[in-house]
C-alpha cells in the first residue's frame, strides 16, 4: 500500500479507525473521516504517520466530494475508499 492514499468514512473510533490504522501500518496514507467524533478523529489521524481528518456527515451533499477534494489537494490522487460510515439506533 506504500504510496496508496485510502480515505476511511466514519473512522475516528471502532472498525473505522483500526481500519485507517491497518491501512497506514501497510504505508499508506490515509485521510480520517467522522461527522460529529471530531477530537477523536483528529486523535486517529495525528496516530498514524502520514494522515489528514475531515470533519462532514457524507449524508450531506458535497461533502463525499469534499473528501475526494482534500486527498486530491494534499496528495494528488485519492487510491481507495473504504465506506465505513454508519448509524445505529
Amino acid at each position: 500500500m506504500a504510496g496508496r492514499v485510502v480515505a476511511v468514512t466514519g473512522s475516528s473510533s471502532g472498525i473505522g479507525a483500526a481500519t485507517a490504522r491497518a491501512f497506514a501500518a501497510e504505508g499508506a496514507s490515509v485521510l480520517v473521516n467522522s461527522a460529529r467524533s471530531v477530537d477523536e478523529g483528529r486523535a486517529v489521524a495525528s496516530s498514524l504517520p502520514d494522515a489528514r481528518y475531515v470533519q462532514g456527515d457524507i449524508t450531506e451533499p458535497g461533502v463525499p466530494e469534499h473528501i475526494v477534494e482534500v486527498a486530491q489537494e494534499h496528495w494528488g490522487r485519492l487510491d481507495v475508499l473504504v465506506n465505513n460510515a454508519g448509524i445505529t439506533a
